[in-house]
C-alpha cells in the first residue's frame, strides 16, 4: 500500500500578507519612478501651476523610448479654461505666452522640439484638446 500524497498549503493569512507586501512594493516603485522621472522639471511645473490657476501641468522632456535617435523633446500637458479646439487664436496666443514664460525657467534651446498639449475637461463629455508641435528655432529667441 502506498502512502497518500500530502499537499502542503500555505495558510490564508500568509497569502494575504504576501499580496499586501507585493502591492505595497509595486506602488512604492511606481511612485519612486514617477518622482525621479519628473523631479528635474518640478520647478517649471510648480511655476506654471502658480501662474495658471487650476492648470494641473505636467512637464517632462527627453527622447521617446521607441525612437532612440528621435528629437530631444520638451513636453507640457496642461488644463486650460477655454476650448482649445474652437478658440484657435486664443490657443495659439496662450502657447506663445506659455513658452515665453517657461523659457525664463529653462533654456529651451537645448531641446529640438516643443510639444504643448492643452485640454479642457467637460464632465461627462468628450475631452476638448489640441496639441501644438513646434521646432525650438521657430519658438524661442536667443537672449
Amino acid at each position: 500500500m502506498s502512502k497518500p500524497s500530502r499537499v502542503h498549503l500555505t495558510s490564508g493569512h500568509w497569502v494575504v500578507l504576501g499580496m499586501f507586501c507585493f502591492g505595497l512594493s509595486a506602488t512604492s516603485l511606481l511612485f519612486l519612478y514617477w518622482e525621479w522621472h519628473t523631479a528635474p522639471f518640478s520647478d517649471v511645473q510648480d511655476a506654471i501651476a502658480a501662474r495658471y490657476e487650476d492648470s494641473k501641468p505636467r512637464v517632462e522632456a527627453g527622447r521617446h523610448k521607441t525612437h532612440k535617435n528621435g528629437p530631444l523633446t520638451f513636453r507640457i500637458v496642461m488644463q486650460v479654461p477655454f476650448n482649445p479646439e474652437t478658440d484657435h487664436r486664443q490657443a495659439e496666443a496662450f502657447v506663445t505666452e506659455l513658452l515665453q514664460f517657461v523659457s525664463s525657467y529653462r533654456d529651451l534651446r537645448t531641446y529640438e522640439t516643443l510639444h504643448v498639449h492643452l485640454y479642457q475637461p467637460d464632465p461627462e463629455q468628450r475631452l476638448r484638446q489640441k496639441s501644438f508641435h513646434r521646432a525650438v528655432a521657430q519658438s524661442v529667441q536667443a537672449p
